[in-house]
């Protein structure tokens, strides 16, 4: 029987090294080795990952639909907000009190300047225009004091010849001069009293004119606060006309490009309220002198045509193409 202290094991299926002093001090460097490789991997992993993560940040800013880098503080690639406002809003009232007799409009309907929106009750007035046109085109009582007038001037001849041939006493003559004078008096207030009649007529002509409103402009009636026999004060609203077309937008821009908009520069518009909306086109009419300086904004008014009849009150974006160019080239 083979002793147990003799027999053979098996070979083992990889290299096996002797421990000992030589063995691990031969195997440090190339430990440290691998180590190195394994650590500049993990590295250059990290590294491609941070730069594919950048870049497709950086993709996700600047590809279709997202807003180029600000040029500065309060700048907004995509437009700033504005709302629409009406053009002309005018608000109508009666200047004499009195009881309403006619409103032949609703609201919402479409006026042109002229139109009839409401009227008092003007028999009375009609009738004391009446009245002061018989006394306006009456003549009679100047006339009559120009005939007085030539009367008293022929008698003033007559009193002149007999005086040259002293057959007429000084203080004859001095009576006819100064009956001529009277009744040259009386021709100026006659006249004047004619005036004064034909002035009163055109007064209340105008009163009786005031008794109707119509429109002064092309509009829509937004609001009636009236209805035909009630009874309103003097100054009393009755109607409210408002003018859509065009719009009138103000909208809060920055500073430094509120400088750069000149009256006349176009402005592109999209409305957030208008599903599938079109952009259009405004104009700049006016830009604030003042600047809010909370807020370094200038607000710049536009004028919009509006063929659609767009309501007021609409939100949109509104952007500069020109101001936006001239700040891109002037950027640093």
């Amino acid at each position: 029987m083979e002793s147990i202290s003799h027999r053979r094991l098996p070979a083992a299926p990889w290299p096996v090294r002797e421990a000992g002093p030589a063995s691990a001090t031969s195997d440090a460097p190339a430990a440290r080795l691998r180590f190195a490789s394994t650590r500049g991997a993990l590295l250059l992993l990290l590294t491609s990952l941070a730069a594919a993560s950048g870049l497709a940040a950086s993709r996700s800013q600047t590809g279709p639909g997202r807003n180029a880098p600000p040029l500065f503080d309060g700048y907004r690639s995509e437009g700033y907000p504005a709302i629409s406002t009406p053009s002309k809003t005018i608000t109508m009232a009666f200047v004499h009190s009195g009881t309403v007799d006619r409103v032949p409009v609703v609201e919402s309907q479409t006026v042109a300047p002229g139109d009839m929106i409401a009227q008092l009750d003007d028999r009375v007035q009609r009738m004391t225009v009446q009245a002061q046109r018989l006394s306006a085109e009456d003549t009679s009582a100047v006339e009559a004091a120009r005939k007085r007038a030539d009367l008293a001037h022929l008698d003033l001849e007559n009193v002149k010849e007999l005086a040259a041939q002293d057959a007429a006493a000084p203080r004859e003559l001095s009576r006819a001069e100064a009956e001529a004078a009277l009744r040259d008096i009386e021709v100026r207030a006659a006249s004047r009293e004619h005036e004064q009649a034909r002035l009163i007529h055109d007064r209340e002509a105008v009163s009786l004119g005031q008794m109707t409103l119509r429109s002064p402009i092309h509009g829509i009636v937004a609001r009636l606060t009236v209805e035909a026999g009630e009874t309103i004060e003097a100054l009393q609203p009755v109607a409210h006309i408002v003018s859509i077309d065009p719009l009138w937008m103000d909208v809060a821009v920055p500073v430094r490009l509120g400088m750069l908009v000149e009256p006349g520069s176009v402005a592109v518009i999209r409305w957030r309220d208008v599903p599938g909306g079109v952009p259009t086109e405004g104009r700049a009419i006016w830009v604030s002198a003042v600047a809010d300086a909370s807020s370094s904004t200038l607000i710049v008014r536009l004028e919009v045509d509006n063929p659609e009849r767009l309501p007021a009150g609409l939100h949109a974006l509104v952007q500069f193409p020109e101001a936006d160019e001239a700040l891109r080239r002037t950027a640093p």
